[in-house]
């Protein structure tokens, strides 16, 4: 049991203050799809033998490529640390062609390099407390270690507060990676002793751990003892039959044979198997593979002879069954045979309740590869259907395949013309002056499910528009630009596009714009005691009479003008109104 530390920094107790009598590995269930966590030893003593162990990666994860299994990956040395995106946020990762790519290959490739100390109690610390269990399904720990432990957590340095959720009180289940700083050395079965509890721990929440001893540092009763302890007492040496669901450690004497142990484990995980991958095209047509997965498609098997047993899905009877593909798009059919024997299968298709009806399977983008545990992945003759495929599978093959939906093409385009900025679709427009520049843009969007080409924009005018290219891929939008000279009148022009789509589909759309080339021009009329004294003497008034001028503003030109206002030589500024006159009107 934890023991319950004070509030308020307290350090760790020894391991951390936990029971180290290890407790029973619970044994594990086999199937595709299910969840392993692999912590990998990058001490010093690996050095000279990471190439195998880069190859035994490789071949446990292309072993294991899209049959929906999810793979999370820690290393350890002096301190343990999570390498991959994502596994801080206690992330598992789908095995596929592309996080093949982009994340496992790299990872292996670059990011592990051997150097430091080996310390089991941060590894599975790690295991523990940051990439435990994430679900119901089977979950699998590879312990892959070349030498016994020589390093522990420093009880003096490292907080340890049991839940709470302030890193600088509890950094035993928070921090990663902990500073070297804050581990100590120590001899192996003190060090072995303080991973025991955290390795229980995983034990406890139903993982299976599958150490994994290679090398000659292991090759002492003593030092197989400590792994015992750690993961169990059932051991396969190489005599025998290796059995993942109830053995505890694979002793792989030399690490040559590292990658056919790893080869050999995943597939005691998955073979006989059929993975579908459901793919979805919302972007009909020729162009970058943009597919996403489909999530929600059922798919039925039908197997000749019966399978013995369905391991996947749960609970299947008889000849035929039924998976729902996941978040990932697959859906898995695992099974046993009463005796080795290839197998027959029909796979079949059902579109999901509530997507959008018109995805029309492709049968030309309906392939298979399937590997054996001595070969790798190779095409598998497949006869397709529309909406399916029939395929003989060997006994001790992983098969995976794809299978593609498309929408049918929907191609769309808007043109929006706007004059000097203004969506000028009714007149009379800007108001321009006349001689002065006129910019026209015309913003044409995509607006439609495939690529278009052969994009042309026109002016009715005679306009010459300028584009800065002649495709435009789904969703993204291009500016056309066009120039000229106001004229003394109200002018309308219409911006036209055209363009087609992949399949040869004409597309089309219009949009008018408006300006007025503009006058200025502004008329005031100035009387006195209401006459109109422009000229001569004007009106008598007598000594100390009153006089009253009227000021009389018209705009005399056709565009709006502002900011009016009246001075007098005599009298400064006049009131005016609101100093805005619409064309023809006075103040």
């Amino acid at each position: 049991m934890l023991a319950a530390a004070a509030i308020g920094g307290s350090t760790a107790q020894a391991a951390p203050g936990e029971d180290d009598t290890p407790i029973d590995n619970p044994d594990l269930t086999t199937a595709c799809g299910i969840d392993i966590h692999v912590i990998l030893d990058e001490s010093g003593s690996v050095k000279n033998y990471a190439n195998d162990v880069r190859r035994a990666f490789r071949a446990f994860t292309s072993a294991l490529n899209n049959t929906g299994s999810r793979m999370a990956v820690s290393e350890f040395s002096t301190v343990a640390r999570l390498p991959l995106p994502g596994a801080a946020a206690r992330q598992y990762t789908a095995v596929t062609d592309a996080t093949q790519a982009s994340i496992f290959n790299p990872y292996i490739s670059s990011g592990y390099n051997p150097n430091g100390s080996t310390h089991w109690e941060d590894a599975f610390r790690i295991g523990r407390y940051f990439l435990p269990r994430p679900g119901t399904q089977p979950h699998l720990v590879v312990f892959i270690t070349d030498g016994d432990p020589n390093k522990i957590v420093r009880n003096d340095r490292v907080t340890y507060d049991p839940g709470n959720p302030n890193q600088a009180q509890n950094e035993y289940e928070l921090k990663v990676p902990l500073d070297e700083n804050e581990t100590s050395d120590s001899d192996e079965n003190p060090a072995k002793d303080r991973a025991v509890p955290n390795a229980n721990a995983l034990k406890a929440q139903g993982s299976h751990i599958l150490t994994v001893a290679v090398g000659a540092g292991l090759n002492s009763q003593s030092s197989l003892n400590r792994i015992i302890d750690v993961s169990g007492p059932d051991v396969f040496d190489g005599n025998g039959t290796f059995d993942i669901s109830t053995d505890d450690v694979y002793r792989v004497a030399d690490f040559s044979d590292l990658e056919d142990a790893m080869r050999q484990a995943a597939f005691q995980l998955c073979a006989p198997s059929i993975t579908v991958r459901k793919l979805i095209d919302l972007t009909p047509g020729p162009g970058p593979d943009d597919r996403i997965p489909g999530e929600g498609w059922d798919m039925t098997a039908t197997a000749s002879p019966t399978p013995a047993r369905w391991v996947l899905p749960p609970g299947a009877t008889g000849d035929t069954a039924t998976a729902t593909t996941d978040a990932e798009g697959f859906a898995s059919f695992q099974w046993d045979t009463t005796t080795p024997t290839d197998s027959d299968f029909t796979i079949t298709e059902e579109d999901p309740a509530g997507v959008p009806p018109g995805f029309e399977n492709d049968p030309s983008a309906t392939t298979c590869t399937f590997r054996t545990p001595d070969q790798n992945d190779m095409p598998l003759p497949i006869d397709v259907t529309d909406g399916g495929f029939s395929a003989t599978v060997p006994d001790d093959a992983i098969v995976t395949c794809e299978m593609t939906n498309r929408a049918p093409p929907d191609p769309g385009i808007e043109i929006e013309k706007s004059t000097n900025g203004a969506d000028a679709d009714l007149p009379p427009g800007p108001f321009v002056p006349i001689g002065g520049d006129v910019d026209w843009t015309y913003v044409v969007t995509n607006t439609g499910n495939d690529a278009l080409s052969n994009v042309a924009v026109t002016d009715d005018q005679g306009v010459a528009v300028s584009c800065p290219a002649t495709t435009i891929p789904v969703g993204e939008s291009l500016t056309c630009t066009a120039s000229g000279q106001a004229l003394g009148q109200a002018y309308a022009n219409v911006g036209s596009v055209t363009a087609v789509d992949p399949f040869g589909t004409q597309v089309s759309d219009t949009d008018p714009s408006h300006y007025t080339g503009s006058v200025a021009a502004i008329d005031v009329e100035k009387a006195t005691n209401g006459a109109d004294a422009d000229t001569g003497t004007g009106p008598f008034v007598p000594v100390g009479g009153p006089v009253t001028w009227t000021y009389v503003i018209t705009n005399t030109g056709n565009t709006p003008l502002t900011g009016v206002t009246l001075e007098d030589d005599q009298l400064g500024t006049i009131a005016c109104g609101s100093g805005t006159l619409a064309p023809g009107a006075q103040a």
